[in-house]
């Protein structure tokens, strides 16, 4: 019954593993980075010069993740009731990818391991995703000629609805986060392999 409820979700298993990829390419870029300064084979000196790159790089792109103030230019375009929910778009894009790098620098390798974080990062960024498409899709709306005001109306309701609900979602998501259970699945998982 519980296969029958989630079939659409997951189809033996590919999307469980879809998520794994899409958090590997997110770790990507930082994986370039800082790869070397992790890899203890590699001589002192060769760790040390990757450290000074990678802290350069860091110097600049992690304060940028706390002070954006949101969309910027690429929201003056859009439609003046949808700039608040780009804006916060922005802002959420910002705090995934600070939390994408703290969970880096807390589990280093380990991290692969933490799936169903990786889970809960992997949704977050679809959320945010599926979020802008929403408002794009709702701009394309608003600018066509044959739209009347009520419709706007209407559409624009929508689009703040379903952006409290994406906010909701992306709380829980943190939340489930900040709850740790996954390291319990992990033993979980581990305790019925061997039963």
């Amino acid at each position: 019954m519980l296969r029958d409820c989630r079939i659409n979700t997951i189809f033996e298993g590919s999307s469980e593993i879809m998520r794994l990829f899409i958090a590997r390419e997110a770790l990507e870029p930082h994986l370039k980075i800082g790869a070397d300064v992790v890899n203890s084979t590699l001589p002192l000196k060769r760790r040390a010069r990757a450290m000074l790159r990678a802290a350069r790089e860091y110097a600049v792109w992690y304060p940028r993740q706390w002070f954006s103030g949101g969309a910027g230019q690429a929201g003056a375009s859009l439609h003046p009731a949808l700039r608040d929910d780009l804006n916060a778009i922005a802002r959420q894009s910002h705090k995934l990818a600070r939390t994408l790098f703290h969970e880096m620098l807390l589990n280093g390798p380990a991290l692969e391991k933490r799936q169903v974080l990786l889970g809960h990062l992997v949704d977050i960024g679809a959320e945010l995703f599926v979020w802008s498409c929403t408002l794009a899709y709702a701009e394309t709306k608003i600018t066509d000629a044959a739209v009347n005001s009520a419709d706007v109306e209407k559409l624009l309701r929508k689009v703040h609805y379903f952006g409290d609900l994406s906010r909701s979602r992306l709380a829980n998501h943190y939340a489930a986060m900040r709850g740790g259970l996954d390291k319990e699945s992990y033993r979980v998982s581990r305790d019925l392999i061997e039963s």
